[in-house]
């Protein structure tokens, strides 16, 4: 056969795999309009992917498609419902309730952060700051950030990479998932498999996983049902120690920047609750500016809270002309899709806010002539931003 036959051929064969490809497609979510041949590769940021995304989900509202030859990608502002996931809400709700966690109160007066939630998951008290279980978790936070980062692997662009041997040159991709998958595992079964083995020896702190292992009733978990509490063990850590250490960040650059704000958030406490202890879940009721600034943490969307880069006085409290729309009641989710840690995260970052505020100043550095240096804050990209 001739080169020029060879040249048709391969023409048709190109036209015929457009055609079964592009003509023949179902209608697709609307998107950019990519380039012919790169598609949207140039339009998927590498820098704060989720500003990009919000701007663009004004022009194409709840979501929009995108295409990297070859791979398709949708970015949706909603949330679909798994099977299972229904399972996991009702499992998490029964021990996140506004009544249940009240039980809670004690490792949320003693401990912070990633050691509360590892003591109400499985029982585990952190001791000391090298702790090996948030080591562990971290760890994996980190890895998860890593390989899931838009378009930073080749297999990403050309799905058909995924079938290149390990040892191949460009492959590492493949060494990058086996790790995350190792390590991911690890931090969902080891401290599930440490809880179930201290339940079993009757030497044990109650906690979501013994509630579940061991239930009033008697009943003994299936491995399905076992499974299941593994999972949602594993969810209260990565649902609750990084929101929460992201929403405390906020709150210290915001309160940095505002003294004044500071200044009569601590005379509230002075006041209502006296310098002899430190505040509990029991005086939140009378702590409505602290409650005021907890709002403030959370409520960062521009298209509800106006110049939400500062605390304004009086932005959730009466004094407003207009108060503004009260964060909790979006930020957690709606109806069935609401958070299921909702009352336990208000109630930890109550804590943490207003004990922060009654033992320590927050101010801004200062260079050496004593100036104080302007905070410029940078958002990096990750699960929890």
């Amino acid at each position: 056969m001739s080169s020029t036959a060879y040249i048709f051929l391969l023409l048709i064969t190109i036209g015929v795999c457009f055609i079964f490809t592009y003509l023949g497609r179902q209608p697709l979510p609307p998107g950019p309009k990519g380039k012919f041949f790169s598609s949207n590769i140039h339009q998927l940021p590498r820098i704060e992917p989720w500003q990009t995304f919000a701007g663009r989900s004004q022009q194409f509202l709840a979501w929009m498609y995108h295409e990297l030859v070859g791979r398709k990608l949708a970015v949706f502002k909603i949330s679909s419902q798994h099977p299972r996931f229904p399972v996991y809400r009702r499992m998490l709700h029964s021990n996140l309730s506004s009544r249940v966690v009240q039980d809670y109160d004690g490792p949320l007066d003693d401990e912070n952060a990633g050691a509360v939630i590892l003591r109400v998951a499985y029982g585990w008290t952190v001791i000391e700051d090298d702790d090996y279980f948030v080591n562990l978790m971290e760890h994996v936070f980190r890895l998860g950030a890593e390989v899931t980062k838009p378009s930073r692997w080749l297999v990403d662009l050309f799905p058909i990479f995924r079938y290149l041997p390990t040892w191949l040159p460009g492959a590492t991709f493949h060494r990058h998932a086996a790790v995350y998958r190792t390590e991911s595992t690890k931090s969902d079964t080891i401290p599930h498999t440490w809880a179930k083995e201290q339940i079993e020896a009757n030497h044990y702190h109650e906690s979501f996983t013994s509630q579940h292992i061991k239930p009033a009733d008697g009943h003994e978990a299936s491995s399905e049902e076992d499974d299941i509490i593994k999972w949602c063990s594993a969810a209260l850590y990565a649902g609750g120690a990084d929101t929460t250490v992201a929403a405390l960040l906020s709150f210290v650059l915001l309160t940095a920047s505002c003294p004044e704000v500071q200044a009569r958030a601590q005379t509230e406490i002075d006041q209502d609750v006296g310098k002899d202890r430190l505040p509990t879940s029991r005086d939140e009721a009378r702590l409505s500016y602290i409650s005021a600034l907890f709002r403030r943490a959370i409520g960062r969307d521009p298209q509800l809270h106006a110049d939400p880069d500062r605390f304004t006085h009086n932005r959730f409290i009466g004094e407003a002309a207009e108060p503004e729309h009260d964060p909790r009641k979006y930020v957690f989710g709606f109806v069935g899709r609401i958070c299921p840690g909702l009352h336990f995260a208000e109630r930890a970052l109550f804590l943490n806010i207003s004990r922060i505020l009654a033992l320590y100043n927050i101010q801004r550095a200062v260079d050496e002539e004593g100036r104080e240096i302007d905070i410029e804050p940078v958002w990096v990209g990750g699960v929890t931003t």
